[in-house]
């Protein structure tokens, strides 16, 4: 009798081990899922405390935009008066530019300073989306040529063309803005680009015995700004792009033109400029903090701004001439020091 039970206990007891396997299977998954659900909490808590560190940020600083009234291009053009002391106006320009820009939540329309250069009339424009493409090497073989025409408004600058380049540029050009030392070359080369070009009275007349000139890039940006919805901006690196790619390539235009020089070069050349020269550097780290207040973003390459206070800037520009103004600090009170000497004598 015991003989014929033995078959019995086996399948008793290999039916009790498969049921402590399934036991340890699902206390197992149980444990995983609690670390799962632990982790996501975890990551919402933070994306939550991000968000809110930004909003109460954003809300600062929206605060203190919206202390000044008066007209933004009223403000901008007091700002760009001839200096009184060579180099001042670089950073007196940067200090307002980035304190006075527009923010989110004003109503978008379309402002009495801008008019069209064929016929001198105002123009009148709104967009829900813009395409700002710049005329950097980084567009090369992009192919982002589709996705910038889809915009209902394209926006260029000086005398960058489209044709042979629609690939990666579009084919497309609602405004086209651009600096005087391009303007008369571009006119005489292309008819059609003279319905293309926008005229700022604001800037017309303010640079008269100045050694600082305000980049196309930052009338374009704030034309962008005046009359765009969303904006998505094409071929603008971030400021720290040549620190973080020290070998790179990209050429200062996508097209063949008299500049044929790598940007990064061309931009750290022009950062060292205490006098003179366009601050590329200080003017993406200036697009970096207004794009957070701004609907903006970036393509090719695809960047986010970094959130910080909005008047501690770093470029190379910016250090040079803080490193200036310290050392000429530093002489004026060696030379009152020495007339006190001399005085005292």
């Amino acid at each position: 009798m015991l003989v014929s039970h033995l078959p019995d206990m086996e399948r008793a007891t290999s039916d009790l081990k498969f049921r402590w396997r399934v036991r340890d299977l699902i206390i197992l998954l149980a444990f995983w899922q609690c670390i799962l659900m632990t982790l996501c909490l975890l990551y919402f808590l933070h994306n939550q405390s991000v968000d809110l560190d930004r909003q109460r940020l954003v809300n600062l600083e929206n605060a203190r935009f919206s202390r000044d009234s008066g007209d933004f291009h009223s403000r901008l053009k007091a700002t760009l008066k001839p200096p009184t002391k060579k180099g001042e106006e670089e950073a007196r320009f940067i200090k307002n530019i980035i304190t006075e820009a527009p923010v989110i939540g004003e109503e978008i329309k379309s402002l009495p300073g801008y008019i069209s250069i064929i016929g001198n009339k105002t123009l009148h424009m709104t967009c829900r989306t813009c395409s700002l493409v710049s005329s950097s090497g980084q567009l090369s073989g992009k192919g982002a040529g589709a996705d910038i025409d889809d915009a209902d408004c394209v926006l260029r600058m000086n005398a960058a063309p489209v044709k042979g380049y629609e690939e990666d540029v579009g084919y497309r050009t609602t405004a086209r803005i651009i600096g005087h030392p391009n303007l008369q070359k571009s006119l005489q080369e292309d008819e059609d680009m003279k319905q293309e070009i926008l005229d700022d009275q604001n800037t017309r007349t303010d640079f008269k015995g100045s050694s600082y000139l305000v980049l196309t890039g930052f009338v374009t940006m704030l034309f962008a700004i005046d009359i765009c919805g969303k904006i998505d901006v094409y071929g603008l690196p971030p400021e720290n792009y040549c620190q973080s790619h020290p070998n790179s390539k990209i050429l200062y235009h996508y097209y063949n033109d008299s500049i044929n020089k790598l940007e990064c070069t061309y931009y750290a050349a022009s950062e060292k400029k205490l006098h003179m020269g366009h601050k590329f550097l200080t003017e993406k780290a200036i697009f970096s903090q207004w794009a957070i207040h701004r609907n903006i973003r970036f393509h090719y390459p695809s960047w986010k701004p970094v959130l910080r206070n909005l008047t501690q800037l770093n470029s190379p520009f910016l250090k040079l001439y803080n490193e200036a103004k310290r050392m000429a600090h530093y002489q004026n009170f060696r030379i009152h020091h020495q007339r006190g000497k001399n005085h005292r004598k």
